[in-house]
Order: structure tokens, then C-alpha cells, then sequence
């Protein structure tokens, strides 16, 4: 199968069903506007939103292990420049 385009929706701001359609707007990685329109059945059919959840949760805990490991440091080196240690 060939891709005939690929966007990356970095700003999805509008989401829409009638009709038996799927509406998703946003902005681009080219600051364009860009709307796509899927059918709701198989939107329905295809989307897995537990797996996305999972994966999602899994990213966003990730994430914040990282930044609290980060936070840790700093303050151990905040403590380390008050103490003169």
C-alpha cells in the first residue's frame, strides 16, 4: 500500500459526529488547517480507545517518572549549594 500523504495534526481543536461521519480538525506541522472526515462505523469498528488509553497512560507515567527524577536532582543539588556540602 502506498501513502499518498502524511500529516501529523499537532493541534486537534474540533471534533464533530453527524451523519455517520467522524469530523476532526486541526492544525498542521505547517500551521494549515486540516480537516478529516472518517465514517463513524468504522471508526467504531477500527479505533481500540482501551488500547489507546493504556498506551497513553503509559507515556504520560513515563513521562512523569522522568520529571520527578529530575526534580529530585535538582533538589538534592539545590540542598548540596545551601548545606556548602
Amino acid at each position: 500500500m502506498k501513502i499518498h500523504k502524511c500529516e501529523y495534526i499537532h493541534d486537534l481543536n474540533t471534533f464533530s459526529c453527524s451523519d455517520n461521519e467522524v469530523y476532526l480538525r486541526g492544525i498542521n506541522n505547517k500551521g494549515e488547517d486540516i480537516l478529516l472526515i472518517f465514517p463513524a462505523d468504522e471508526i467504531l469498528e477500527w479505533v481500540d480507545m482501551g488500547y489507546i488509553r493504556e498506551k497513553v497512560i503509559k507515556h504520560y507515567s513515563e513521562i512523569n517518572k522522568e520529571e520527578a527524577e529530575n526534580l529530585k536532582s535538582k533538589q538534592n543539588l539545590i540542598n548540596i549549594c545551601k548545606n556548602g556540602n
